[in-house]
């Protein structure tokens, strides 16, 4: 039964190391929380801290009931900000500081009550982390929950059963596994509506400017696996949004419809895509596609996208075909265009008399290559008519500049287009088999209306064409490259490699545990049932044999684990105590004294095992150790012999 603690040494161990848990889980949960919230927590650990170090009395209920309220009252008015999701974060782990700050030693119930808290709280850190590097310090975190527990539980201060833990883990790692790989797959029992993260990747305006700051963030967007032939790097257009509302300044993105035409076209490519959390519901993909699998649907754009906002890690599987887009819902908006940009609209009257939409691109991309114009991370800034200055004045800028401007003349030369934002290329792991899509891959070009379909402009890939062919890295300057250096480990060769296998391993946890699915679990259920029908009946035998063996194996290995260790000199004696018990009190040599008398015949044997056995005990003369085992074997003989005369 559990006791009220009294050493204290054995208390500030506990309080220190429930602190620490209480630390980690704060950093753990740092994407839920606001600065000022961090801040809020990190005040109450530090006055935890005080207490433990300088042992000082801890906290009255009714003060830390006051301070409760107050901050629960500042957590309501943050709500909005917070989103519901967050905000029970907030109050979970305001819970466990404050009764940590005010846990009394004599009340175990104390303790327990926050260890719980505790628990749920590292549960709710698996719904805000899914990468494998910090699924590992969670379940480390875990783990120490469990030790502290452990020990609230025996009293004192105990050394941790390594052993009994890793025996424990080896029998039930496979019965998870079983679990997870055969239970049948459950949809969320919850979403995230109520979590206000902050958005990354792609934003629904865009204007000069927007994406170059995007691409010099490092962070994934997503990860992509072919189950056919790859696409050609020409090909690796991820589109993800439509902008076609133009003020002057920026671009808007039209709102989206879901598609009711479904088109019969023979698919070039099949793949997987796990994208990253980014709190929207876009999606990316290739061409034109067609859902294969995955909680997602298709708009009336040809776009992909999630039912819910992707807040944490998303599978889903499409095929595509690089085909130009049919769209049988055309409308005229895709012409519109605010006033102003004369000499750009003159642009657009003279290549307007080719009158044929193609002709008219192709003349609008010999301008770009021809006119001197320039691919930068660093364009000057734009005022006024923004489309003129750049087409005819500082003729240096990034993909959303060509694409906004492109996008521009062509609607004045009469051909309706439209910017599309989204990804381009990507970065190939050749020994795993997977492109790796990161936010520096950002990219805006155009898409034109011709004989009722959309074709494919990128003006970018005609002023940079490495652009499109090797990455972002091989068209800039090596200052602006600097730019693209989020942090100085990156810089050196070890620290790549390093991170390149430690994304590896990140990605196969995502295809295989983040994002196993039902599809996955069938197949592995149709294969299973295949090969079992396949097999014969000695093939059974065969395989319950090895079952079997491998059975006595385990439990062999059990019983060499949980031998009971008997000293030599104990062993040695065991067989003449079973023949004459030995009493607790009785030394070993008083006991060959006792033989000796009970057996006269044996007297002289006696004697010279007692002396044998001081030279192999006192001397530690291993041959008197042999000596020792061959003289017992004759004195069992011997009175075995005398007690079956008598």
């Amino acid at each position: 039964m559990l006791v009220a603690f009294r050493d204290q040494r054995f208390i500030n161990a506990i309080h220190w190391r429930i602190w620490f848990s209480q630390i980690l889980l704060l950093v753990l949960l740092t994407p839920a929380f606001t600065f000022w919230s961090q801040a809020i927590f990190a005040l109450l650990l530090l006055a935890k801290l005080d207490h433990i170090y300088f042992n000082r009395p801890v906290w009255s209920l009714g003060r830390s009931n006051l301070l409760a309220a107050l901050i629960m009252a500042v957590l309501l008015v943050m709500s909005k900000q917070l989103g519901i999701i967050h905000l029970m974060f907030h109050f979970l782990l305001l819970a466990s500081i404050l009764r940590l700050l005010s846990i009394r030693t004599e009340d175990l119930t104390d303790y327990r009550q926050l260890l719980w808290v505790n628990y749920f709280l590292v549960a709710c850190c698996f719904i805000v982390h899914q990468n494998l590097a910090i699924s590992l310090c969670i379940l480390a975190l875990l783990m120490l929950q469990l030790q502290i527990q452990y020990l609230i539980f025996t009293g004192k201060i105990v050394p941790t059963p390594w052993k009994k833990i890793m025996l424990v883990g080896v029998i039930f790692f496979p019965i998870f596994t079983g679990l997870f790989v055969f239970f049948p797959r459950l949809p969320p029992l919850w979403q995230l509506p109520g979590a206000k993260t902050a958005q990354t990747g792609l934003a629904d305006d865009m204007s000069p400017g927007s994406i170059e700051k995007l691409v010099t963030s490092d962070q994934l967007a997503f990860r992509v696996t072919f189950e056919s032939l790859r696409p050609k790097q020409q090909d690796l257009y991820w589109r993800a949004k439509i902008y076609s509302n133009f003020d002057g300044s920026t671009w808007r993105s039209e709102p989206q419809s879901r598609s009711r035409t479904t088109y019969s076209v023979k698919p070039d490519w099949r793949y997987t895509v796990i994208t990253e959390p980014h709190q929207q519901r876009i999606l990316y993909s290739l061409g034109q596609p067609a859902i294969v699998q995955g909680t997602v649907h298709l708009t009336a754009q040809h776009l992909v996208r999630s039912y819910q906002v992707v807040s944490q890690r998303l599978s889903y599987s499409l095929n595509g075909t690089n085909q130009p887009l049919p769209d049988n819902n055309f409308n005229s908006s895709y012409l519109q265009l605010p006033a102003g940009n004369a000499k750009a609209r003159e642009l657009a009257a003279q290549i307007r008399q080719l009158n044929q939409p193609k002709l008219i691109v192709d003349a609008l991309a010999a301008h770009f290559r021809d006119k001197g114009y320039s691919y930068t991370l660093s364009p000057t800034a734009l005022n006024g008519d923004e489309i003129d200055q750049f087409l005819f004045e500082t003729k240096a800028g990034f993909c959303s500049h060509y694409a906004g401007a492109a996008v521009f003349v062509l609607r004045a030369a009469g051909v309706p287009a439209r910017v599309v934002g989204g990804y381009l290329g990507g970065k190939w792991q050749d020994e795993q088999n997977y492109l790796q899509v990161r936010q520096r891959d950002a990219h805006a070009w155009v898409e034109y209306f011709a004989d009722g379909y959309w074709h494919r402009f990128d003006p970018t890939a005609v002023v940079a064409p490495d652009r499109l062919e090797n990455g972002l890295d091989e068209v800039l300057a090596d200052a602006e490259l600097s730019l693209l250096q989020q942090t100085w480990v990156r810089n050196t060769d070890l620290a790549q490699f390093i991170i390149a296998k430690l994304d590896d391993l990140d990605f196969y946890w995502s295809k295989w545990v983040i994002a196993f699915n039902d599809q996955q679990q069938n197949s592995i259920m149709k294969e299973l049932k295949e090969s079992w029908q396949q097999l014969s009946l000695m093939k059974i035998g065969r395989i319950i044999i090895v079952t079997v063996m491998l059975g006595f194996g385990v439990m062999l290995i059990r019983w060499w684990l949980n031998r009971e260790k008997v000293a030599e000199p104990i062993k040695l004696f065991r067989r003449l105590e079973q023949l004459e018990a030995k009493t607790p009190t009785e030394s070993y040599q008083g006991f060959l004294n006792r033989i000796s008398v009970l057996y006269p015949s044996t007297a002289a044997l006696c004697q010279q095992l007692s002396a044998s056995y001081a030279d192999w005990i006192f001397a530690e003369d291993q041959a008197s150790a042999k000596q020792s085992w061959r003289l017992m074997r004759q004195l069992v003989t011997r009175i075995k012999k005398q007690k079956l005369s008598r």
